[in-house]
This record gives C-alpha cells, sequence and structure tokens, in this order.
C-alpha cells in the first residue's frame, strides 16, 4: 500500500475520532553508550510542526515523566533531526554528517484539521553523539 493510501486510510478512520488528531506512527529509537543513561523511546503521538511554523513531526511518548523525543524538520534543502536528552531539558541536533545512517523525508499530506496541514513521512537513523551516545532507529509517521 502507498504511504498516499495509507494517508487517506488514516484521515478516513480518524474523521470520526478525536484521538486520531495525535497523530498514527510506528518505529522505535533507542540511545546506548552515552555519558547519561540508556533510553528507548516507543513514541505513541505526533504532531505536525505547522503547529509551531515548521515543515516537520514532533515525536513522543504520551506517558507522564517521559520527556524523550524525537524531532524531524525540514528546511532548506535538508533535514534535521532532534533528540532530547531525557531529564535534562535539552535538545541535540542530529545531520547527515554525525550518522552512517541518515534517511529523512516529510511532506503535507494534504489533510488539514482546525487550519493545521498534517504532515506524512519517515526517518531512519543511526548516529554518534557525545551528548548521546549512540542512536539508532525508525519511525513512519501521519501527524496532525
Amino acid at each position: 500500500m502507498s504511504l498516499r493510501a495509507a494517508t487517506w486510510i488514516v484521515a478516513v478512520a480518524c474523521s470520526a475520532s478525536v484521538a486520531c488528531f495525535h497523530g498514527a506512527i510506528t518505529g522505535s529509537f533507542a540511545a546506548t553508550s552515552g555519558p547519561g543513561p540508556d533510553w528507548h523511546l516507543m513514541p505513541d503521538r505526533c504532531i505536525s510542526g505547522n503547529h509551531s511554523g515548521y515543515l516537520g513531526a514532533d515525536l513522543y511518548r504520551d506517558q507522564k515523566g517521559d520527556d524523550t523525543e524525537i524531532v524531524v524538520i525540514k528546511d532548506g534543502g535538508g533535514f534535521r533531526v532532534l533528540a532530547r536528552i531525557p531529564d535534562r531539558g535539552q535538545m541535540v541536533v542530529l545531520t547527515p554528517d554525525r550518522c552512517s545512517r541518515f534517511d529523512a523525508e516529510v511532506h503535507f499530506n494534504g489533510v488539514t484539521v482546525n487550519d493545521v496541514q498534517a504532515v506524512a513521512g519517515s526517518v531512519a537513523i543511526e548516529c554518534t553523539s557525545p551528548e548521546l551516545g549512540h542512536v539508532t532507529g525508525e519511525a513512519s509517521f501521519v501527524c496532525y
């Protein structure tokens, strides 16, 4: 099934459910061997970056006390991925030059909810950062 077909199916299915406005997401991320504790993120929510004026998506877990998140941003001709260091309130920027694998794609999918354009896309990373250690993961998403 194409991403466009999947987006349409999610949009139709969500038209009757407010819960779907948190987005549809699959995937996970992990960081190991960093200066802080290892962490794992299996996002269950995402928000279109259009809420904050950028083309991208904010992927996170809707669990009290869990502030781990991944943000995918398209700017200029490329992409950046921001990863939050748990419990430190600090975001680390990951760019292709810090990664052995860095694949990102995000686009407006033609759905608008409450004047906010939804996005669909995917991200796959394998990066090394002094702040996070070895970060790996991938996800596909449709965010409102």
